[in-house]
Protein backbone atom coordinates (compact mmCIF):
# COMPACT_ATOMS: atom_id res chain seq x y z
CA UNK A 1 0.00 0.00 0.00
CA UNK A 2 1.25 3.39 -1.21
CA UNK A 3 1.42 6.19 1.84
CA UNK A 4 0.16 9.05 0.72
CA UNK A 5 2.06 12.15 -0.35
CA UNK A 6 2.17 15.40 2.10
CA UNK A 7 1.77 18.66 -0.05
CA UNK A 8 4.75 20.95 -0.62
CA UNK A 9 4.92 23.71 1.96
CA UNK A 10 6.07 27.07 1.57
CA UNK A 11 9.28 26.37 3.80
CA UNK A 12 10.29 23.34 1.83
CA UNK A 13 11.60 25.44 -1.05
CA UNK A 14 15.02 26.10 -0.08
CA UNK A 15 14.65 29.84 -2.61
CA UNK A 16 11.70 30.60 0.12
CA UNK A 17 13.89 29.54 2.97
CA UNK A 18 16.98 32.12 1.52
CA UNK A 19 14.09 34.90 0.54
CA UNK A 20 12.77 35.21 4.40
CA UNK A 21 16.47 35.19 5.78
CA UNK A 22 17.84 37.67 3.56
CA UNK A 23 14.36 40.18 4.25
CA UNK A 24 15.10 39.35 8.12
CA UNK A 25 18.95 40.33 8.24
CA UNK A 26 17.71 43.33 6.10
CA UNK A 27 15.11 44.39 8.40
CA UNK A 28 17.86 43.73 11.20
CA UNK A 29 20.31 46.21 9.61
CA UNK A 30 18.13 48.60 9.46
CA UNK A 31 16.92 48.52 12.79
CA UNK A 32 20.27 48.96 14.17
CA UNK A 33 21.18 51.41 11.75
CA UNK A 34 18.48 53.56 12.88
CA UNK A 35 19.40 53.32 16.17
CA UNK A 36 22.99 53.81 15.60
CA UNK A 37 22.66 57.11 13.89
CA UNK A 38 19.80 58.01 16.55
CA UNK A 39 16.58 58.08 14.47
CA UNK A 40 14.87 55.56 16.43
CA UNK A 41 14.52 58.46 19.18
CA UNK A 42 12.16 59.55 17.32
CA UNK A 43 10.03 57.02 17.72
CA UNK A 44 10.45 55.94 21.43
CA UNK A 45 12.18 58.07 24.17
CA UNK A 46 14.90 56.26 26.15
CA UNK A 47 14.66 56.64 30.08
CA UNK A 48 18.64 55.83 30.65
CA UNK A 49 19.86 55.60 34.26
CA UNK A 50 23.19 55.19 33.20
CA UNK A 51 25.34 57.09 30.88
CA UNK A 52 25.91 53.80 29.10
CA UNK A 53 22.30 53.27 28.37
CA UNK A 54 21.92 55.94 26.30
CA UNK A 55 24.38 55.27 23.72
CA UNK A 56 23.33 54.24 20.14
CA UNK A 57 23.40 50.29 19.71
CA UNK A 58 23.97 49.64 24.05
CA UNK A 59 20.90 47.19 23.96
CA UNK A 60 21.49 45.28 21.21
CA UNK A 61 25.39 44.73 21.65
CA UNK A 62 24.22 44.31 25.37
CA UNK A 63 22.03 41.54 24.65
CA UNK A 64 24.93 40.34 22.24
CA UNK A 65 27.25 39.66 24.68
CA UNK A 66 24.49 38.06 26.78
CA UNK A 67 23.58 35.77 24.32
CA UNK A 68 27.71 34.57 23.80
CA UNK A 69 28.42 34.23 27.37
CA UNK A 70 25.39 32.41 27.80
CA UNK A 71 26.45 29.65 25.11
CA UNK A 72 29.91 29.64 26.50
CA UNK A 73 28.59 29.19 30.25
CA UNK A 74 26.29 26.01 28.66
CA UNK A 75 29.18 24.47 26.92
CA UNK A 76 30.93 24.75 30.02
CA UNK A 77 27.96 23.42 32.14
CA UNK A 78 27.95 20.53 29.64
CA UNK A 79 30.99 19.36 31.38
CA UNK A 80 29.33 18.63 34.61
CA UNK A 81 25.82 17.50 33.79
CA UNK A 82 26.70 14.99 30.97
CA UNK A 83 26.05 11.26 31.34
CA UNK A 84 27.27 8.29 29.32
CA UNK A 85 24.94 7.50 26.43
CA UNK A 86 23.94 3.89 28.54
CA UNK A 87 23.83 5.41 32.05
CA UNK A 88 19.71 4.48 32.54
CA UNK A 89 20.41 0.73 31.54
CA UNK A 90 21.00 -1.97 33.99
CA UNK A 91 23.70 -3.78 33.88
CA UNK A 92 23.37 -7.11 32.02
CA UNK A 93 20.15 -6.08 30.22
CA UNK A 94 20.43 -7.73 26.44
CA UNK A 95 18.66 -5.38 23.60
Amino acid sequence: METPREPKRYLDNPENVTRLWRRFVMACAVVAALDLFGLLGIVYHRHASLFVEGLPGFYWGWGFVGIVFLVFGAIQLRRFVMRPENYYERPGDAD
